[in-house]
């Protein structure tokens, strides 16, 4: 295009804007693709993922608008080899030669009507011409836009390809960046799942100068709501951590693991071990595994044998501490209301009808009340 119209310029400022301002893949999704299938005027799009090696497929997975979610699975199953448009598109990228592809352009379209792709997926979804927009992050493709119109609507023309291509800076920069960030919440959620898994150990990672970098839920259980994930976490912290993270600094050449045993306000005992980690940059974090004593690990024999729930083995355990109902539901982020319908039910469950019974119980002082 020689030059860009007032109004193609208004529509790729507010669909590139949108683009780039997604953070997750399914946010990018929605904003390419109907974005993309307005300004390009489809009927339908697609946005597909290539995997990071190999050649054997050209996708790994993808989400569609317009064809339906079982189409899209029967596609990536069964007909993505068979794809021209598809396997163009990649090579086209690979080569470095375009990153737009017509399919039109591509096939003779008489002897195309009559292919078993042609035949028994795209006429089925009502698609006749197809644009195709590589997506690439340096010289790797991550993905392929796919829009589409149905039989009897004008085929995509050069000019179409040149606004397309006015969109693959946005849609690459975005899809990068979402794809980066999916790995950061999945880093996440498998550092959570396993560190929750750690028995009645709260986990916490701080960086060197003692701003949290993790924390899993039963950080909140045992020592309250922790700082913001890139705040400090010296202040919020008992003093005894801090100490030992502080010695565990001076002897991190040695590996130096730092123990401390603490006692809260509200009269619960605990223990934590700090272990300092060195990257690769080698600058120091630190791990932190903190869990109760000994003689609190008898309140936590006495929750298993009750049955609860884990919110209602959290608030008995809170119960136990001292702690009111109001203190209780700030320390989970609840509301009292359900504070005290979960106690009802662990009053129930453990055969006790006050606090001062239940902490008994819990302490193994009795085994029921009635």
């Amino acid at each position: 295009m020689a030059s860009m119209s007032s109004v193609l310029f208004k529509d790729y400022f507010a669909v590139s804007r949108d683009i780039l301002d997604c953070d997750r893949f399914e946010d990018l999704y929605f904003a390419a693709l109907h974005g993309l299938e307005r300004v390009l005027e489809a009927a339908t799009s697609c946005l597909l993922l290539a995997p990071e090696k190999g050649p054997k497929r050209l996708f790994i997975g993808g989400l569609s608008h317009g064809v339906d979610e079982e189409g899209l699975a029967r596609y990536l199953a069964d007909y993505q080899t068979l794809d021209p448009l598809a396997r163009n598109t990649i090579r086209a990228l690979t080569s470095a030669k375009s990153e737009v592809s017509i399919l039109d352009q591509l096939v003779d379209y008489r002897t195309f009507r009559q292919s078993r792709f042609y035949t028994e997926f795209y006429r089925p979804h009502n698609v006749h011409h197809v644009l195709g927009i590589g997506v690439r992050c340096g010289i790797d493709t991550i993905g392929v836009v796919g829009l589409h119109r149905p039989e009897g609507r004008p085929a995509f023309t050069v000019e179409d390809v040149e606004k397309a291509r006015l969109f693959v800076p946005a849609l690459s920069a975005s899809l990068t960046k979402t794809m980066v960030l999916d790995r950061l919440h999945e880093r996440d959620w498998l550092i959570g799942t396993l560190s929750d898994k750690q028995d009645l150990e709260a986990i916490l990672i701080l960086d060197e100068r003692l701003s949290l970098i993790f924390a899993n839920k039963l950080v909140t259980t045992l020592l309250g709501k922790p700082p913001l994930l890139g705040q400090s976490a010296g202040a919020a912290l008992p003093e005894p951590l801090v100490e030992a993270c502080l010695e565990a600094r001076e002897g991190v050449t040695n590996a130096h693991i730092s123990k401390r045993e603490f006692t809260l306000p509200q009269g619960l005992r605990l223990k934590a071990v700090v272990e300092p980690l060195v990257g690769d940059d080698r600058r120091v974090r630190y791990l932190i595994k903190i869990s109760k004593t000994l003689s609190d690990a008898t309140a936590a024999d006495a929750l298993a044998g009750m049955g609860l729930t884990k919110r209602e083995a959290a608030i008995a355990d809170l119960v136990a501490t001292g702690l009111s109902n109001p203190q209780i539901a700030d320390r989970l982020g609840i509301s009292v209301r359900t504070v005290e319908n979960h106690l009802r039910s662990v009053f129930d469950k453990a055969g006790v009808n006050n606090r001062t019974a239940l902490a008994c119980r819990m302490s193994g002082r009795i085994s029921s009340i009635v």
